[in-house]
């Protein structure tokens, strides 16, 4: 091949690194998304939050991706444990195709631990536009990624992103978490939770930075990377 495209940074390393190809022939051009599609959507946040059972008071935290031990979900089941001890109101979406035993084994984690009306799985969804508007901020706890494609449709919907500390997800939310929170425990984003949900400035402000970075993977921007490696 004369030109090889990589969808992150990260890719790129490492087929620097490991597949030994030459730097000067890969061009990073990330996946781009379409941002009207996933622009906030009040009349669907309205109506998915009644089908979902959410009251008002209800914060609404939802992550995308099938249940593989590569998403980490364990972590999300730890979360809920620990921030529901008091009366905090928080609630889990997992929305993603559920394959093999581990979507049972966390399950199974969920009964057992008393979450089935904290934590949800919703097996494979066709609304995630409309699932983005019901919630109130966007988890991915993965313990590796390609890229991060929900990531940025989370933040195109205006949704406050909490992201594990992983090289590739550092470079959608920023080196210093400029554009999401970053953490690699269960009280760190716990923390970040209970602080979204209490400290109305503090969402909006990183409502408002995720809409700003994910103008940075428009659809429309990444044709034009393309267009230009002709």
């Amino acid at each position: 091949s004369y030109k090889i495209i990589a969808v992150s940074g990260s890719v790129k390393n490492y087929l620097v690194r490991y597949e030994k190809i030459n730097p000067e022939k890969i061009s990073v051009i990330y996946n781009g998304v379409d941002l009207v599609k996933y622009a906030f959507n009040p009349e669907a946040r309205k109506n998915l939050r009644g089908d979902l059972g959410l009251q008002e008071n209800d914060f609404a935290v939802l992550s995308i991706g099938q249940v593989t031990a590569q998403k980490n979900y364990d972590l999300i089941i730890n979360i809920a444990r620990e921030i529901n001890k008091g009366k905090n109101h928080f609630k889990f979406f997992i929305a993603g195709g559920e394959y093999g035993g581990l979507a049972q084994r966390l399950k199974d984690k969920t009964k057992d631990l008393g979450l089935e009306e904290k934590v949800f799985f919703l097996g494979v969804r066709d609304d995630i536009s409309s699932l983005l508007s019901a919630c109130d901020a966007f988890l991915m706890p993965s313990k590796w990624e390609g890229f991060g494609l929900a990531l940025v449709e989370a933040m195109a919907n205006g949704k406050p992103v909490l992201v594990n500390d992983i090289v590739t997800l550092r470079e959608i939310v920023g080196e210093r978490g400029e554009y999401g929170f970053m953490a690699d425990n269960p009280q760190s984003f716990i923390d970040y939770l209970v602080k979204l949900r209490e400290n109305k400035e503090f969402y909006v402000k990183y409502a408002n930075l995720s809409l700003q970075r994910s103008k940075d993977f428009s659809l429309d921007k990444n044709i034009e990377k393309l267009n230009d490696l002709l």
